[in-house]
């Protein structure tokens, strides 16, 4: 089942490398975010409900989405993604490459890249962090399983760095080039876990401005962003200040958002979407209820996990028993109020006409 709702408040030993496999290929060019308003100003305030507060705001010491989305404003990766075909795309690395053997990831960063107090950002910042995620004194948790694909990068310049993979696999290039990089100048000398609230160097798009514990934290926009010459990067980040509110209860931040005190609100729960999402404020447009379709049926789901290590889990017949017994279609109509798609996969995306799901369909029986 899938949820798709939103309500929204209008306010190494060197392998052998050859040209034509260095990303991004020939062709590609810096264009405009395809999601950016090319109307877009900058200015203004937002105000967005981020769930409870985070035990600290270093994504590699609390790996809680609250943490991701601040962090992830301060700090930059290598590469990054497009929005539309999830391409990789250049970050603080302008360019990379594959080896032939698929084990080999070379990134060269863009020596234009800088750090908040205007010092370039380099490959040895790259290899820092890396060895800090990996540091067995630091409680990095499960950033390590990541890096541990990897032996230890080669800084092959201040430029230039090479991942060598242990192992073949699909999700080695993001993790080399998907990580947060720090500032090896800043924090080397700090006890890296009691990095939790103070980011005086950064690269990304904004700071962090006030924080008021268990309440709120705001964002404020940096003029003097590195990335904000690239085209991909124009019409997005406008917001002068980003204000993320804390709420334990889902509940308490919806009471919130209709009276105003909050600009966007995700809705996750069918009953709010269908009961909770009607009056004056709603008929007059007051408050934009905004259905969100979205081109990939795997969007998130729910279902039952089962660990298939143990019995009776271990057995399939046991396992599509169970599925016997749930009335899926029941459970949609009545709980879910219809709103939910019934999946026969994890990546029901995968298949189409002309290559059919296989899986078949478990009825109630």
């Amino acid at each position: 089942m899938r949820k798709l709702l939103v309500t929204m408040l209008i306010v190494s030993a060197c392998a052998t490398v050859h040209a034509e496999e260095l990303f991004p290929k020939k062709g590609w060019a810096d264009r405009p975010d395809p999601f950016a308003s090319p109307d877009a100003e900058v200015g203004g305030e937002i105000s967005v409900y981020l769930a409870q507060s985070p035990k600290s705001l270093n994504y590699y010491l609390d790996t809680s989405f609250q943490a991701a989305k601040i962090f992830g404003k301060m700090y930059e990766t290598l590469l990054t993604t497009n929005p539309i075909t999830l391409e990789d795309e250049p970050g603080i690395a302008k360019k990379w490459s594959i080896s032939d053997d698929k084990l080999t990831f070379t990134f060269y960063l863009d020596e234009s890249a800088r750090w908040s107090d205007g010092k370039p950002i380099t490959a040895h910042d790259v290899r820092w962090t890396y060895d800090a995620v990996l540091d067995p004194k630091h409680l990095t948790g499960p950033h390590k399983l990541d890096m541990e694909r990897f032996h230890p990068p080669e800084v092959l310049n201040d430029f230039t760095i090479r991942f060598k993979a242990k192992t073949v696999h699909w999700k080695n290039l993001m993790s080399a080039g998907g990580f947060q990089i720090l500032p090896k100048h800043a924090f080397s000398a700090l006890d890296f876990n009691k990095i939790n609230f103070e980011f005086p160097v950064f690269s990304g798009p904004y700071r962090i401005g006030q924080i008021s514990e268990g309440l709120f934290i705001t964002m404020e926009r940096r003029k003097d962003w590195w990335g904000r010459k690239f085209k991909r990067n124009q019409g997005i980040y406008n917001f002068e200040t980003i204000k993320y509110k804390f709420f334990a209860e889902r509940e308490n931040a919806f009471e919130a958002f209709t009276k105003g005190e909050i600009d966007f609100y995700p809705v996750h729960t069918s009953r709010l979407w269908v009961n909770r999402t009607t009056g004056e404020k709603f008929a007059n447009n007051w408050i934009i209820k905004q259905k969100i379709i979205n081109h990939t049926k795997n969007l998130s789901f729910q279902g039952f996990a089962m660990n298939t290590r143990k019995p009776p889990f271990d057995d399939a017949r046991a396992r599509k028993a169970i599925a016997h017994l749930v009335d899926r279609r029941k459970m949609n109509s009545t709980i879910m109020y219809s709103q939910y798609d019934l999946l026969k996969s994890y990546y029901e995306d995968l298949f189409n006409k002309e290559i059919p799901n296989p899986a078949e369909v478990i009825e109630l029986d």
